[in-house]
């Protein structure tokens, strides 16, 4: 951490203080805390003088490592005797922002493939020789992706795709699991002489999120594969590198490619994130949906008619609307368009969609049903809770509790091992809080 400027407040508080530190899994962060201790104590003497926190952490991982591993209260022990605690904001403010970041780890690949294309450049040697600290101050990202340094020699692997480029640059660091079974650790020590831009006061200034934090833009797994992920990341864990399957979302025939347009953009819209051609684009695509399904709902026939057109049903004399009709095998917009000539004037993109539409109906609905419900437990939202002191969770539920944080009921039930009992007693000890706070 750096020194606070003039504008930052520190005020020092008791550990008890802290929001949720007494339901902390100490013991986790102790483990997190000793594998960075191997990067702190192989630093050098003058480092430590140069930055005194250097040194503060130095005898706390010196301390720590003559420890071994703790359990929970003798991890919290150690964390309230080696460090003090601070409430930072701004002045005349009582909340504070900080900025964290974290080693992602990426598949990659020493040699160019059809699936690894994305190059990573190093620097050029006399670069690296004469300790530059700028390289390459001509280039912009732009011109870079587009392959101003290919062909320099400067690759040193590549990886699937720019995104993971993208947040190895952000992070300043990325692990590359190589395609051989080796890892490549890389990290980013030079600047391109440009003026750094944080993101996320482009986006404040675009008005596309608000400063100081204010409503998040959530998505949730009915909205589409993001929240799936961020969903089980945040309930579930990991111990492996995550990979998005389409078996992973209980709600994928809603989650289509097809439909990707109608279920996003209009929130995109709303977060200011669409212009105004693509918003112009998309309304009049969701009136000629709109329309064409309306029109297929409107054309109707009985048994008897369609037998005489061609189409075998059952003689139940039920009538069926086309968009009934587009569900059975081998009937599509063309085949009918003789029958209601009317259908001939639905554009080629609308047509494909209502004819995947009526396919999927009988299961659309039942998947909607069930997002219905999905979203009123989601809605649910659970208190900051101390689950060490509520009776009746078995110690891994609290294990998994602790490390979970769920923010919703909807969460707290989608954590391994949760018991629709387990979440009555949280709901109980919810209202519990809630009473004591009014009263």
């Amino acid at each position: 951490m750096n020194e606070p400027s003039p504008q930052t407040r520190l005020e020092p508080v008791s550990f008890d203080a802290l929001p949720g530190w007494a339901a902390d899994d100490h013991a986790a962060a102790f483990a997190s805390f000793l594998k960075s201790c191997g990067a702190i104590r192989h630093g050098t003497p003058k480092m430590r003088r140069a930055k005194p926190i250097y040194g503060g952490l130095y005898t706390a991982c010196t301390n720590a490592l003559a420890l071994g591993r703790l359990d929970r209260d003798k991890a919290r022990a150690f964390f309230e005797r080696e460090f003090n605690a601070y409430r930072v904001a701004a002045t005349g403010q009582s909340e504070g922002f900080f900025t964290g970041y974290h080693e992602s780890e990426v598949l990659g690949s020493r040699t160019r493939t059809d699936e690894y294309k994305v190059p990573i450049y190093t620097a050029p040697a006399h670069a690296i020789k004469a300790k530059l600290s700028k390289v390459f101050p001509h280039l912009d990202r732009t011109r870079i992706e587009e392959g101003a340094l290919a062909g320099k020699g400067l690759e040193i692997c590549w990886v699937k795709n720019p995104v993971d480029l993208f947040f190895a640059q952000i992070q300043g660091s990325t692990r590359v699991r190589l395609d051989d079974g080796k890892t490549m650790r890389l990290n980013y020590i030079a600047s391109n002489g440009h003026p750094y831009t944080p993101v996320g006061r482009d986006l404040i200034d675009r008005g596309i999120m608000l400063a100081g934090g204010g409503a998040p833009a959530v998505f949730d797994r009915a909205d589409g594969y993001l929240g799936v992920m961020i969903d089980d990341l945040v309930t579930r864990g990991v111990t492996e590198p995550y990979r998005m399957f389409t078996s992973r979302a209980e709600y994928r025939l809603s989650l289509r490619a097809d439909n990707a347009d109608q279920r996003l953009t209009q929130r995109g819209i709303e977060l200011g994130l669409v212009g105004e051609a693509r918003s112009r684009h998309f309304t009049a695509r969701m009136e000629a949906l709109d329309s064409a399904r309306a029109l297929a709902r409107s054309l109707t026939l009985t048994p008897s008619e369609a037998a005489r057109l061609g189409l075998r049903l059952n003689q139940d004399g039920i009538r069926r609307s086309a968009f009934e009709l587009l569900a059975y095998p081998d009937v599509g917009v063309q085949g009918l368009a003789p029958i209601w000539p009317a259908l001939r004037k639905l554009d080629r993109f609308v047509a494909e969609q209502i004819e995947t539409d009526a396919r999927y109906a009988v299961y659309l609905e039942r998947q909607a049903e069930d997002a219905a419900r999905f979203r009123q437990d989601d809605a649910t939202p659970l208190p900051l809770l101390d689950y060490t002191e509520i009776p009746g969770l078995s110690n891994e539920m609290r294990e998994k509790l602790l490390r979970a944080r769920p923010a919703t009921v909807g969460q707290a039930s989608r954590i391994d091992g949760i018991t629709p009992a387990a979440i009555m007693l949280l709901l109980t000890e919810a209202k519990r809080l809630k009473s004591r706070s009014v009263a």
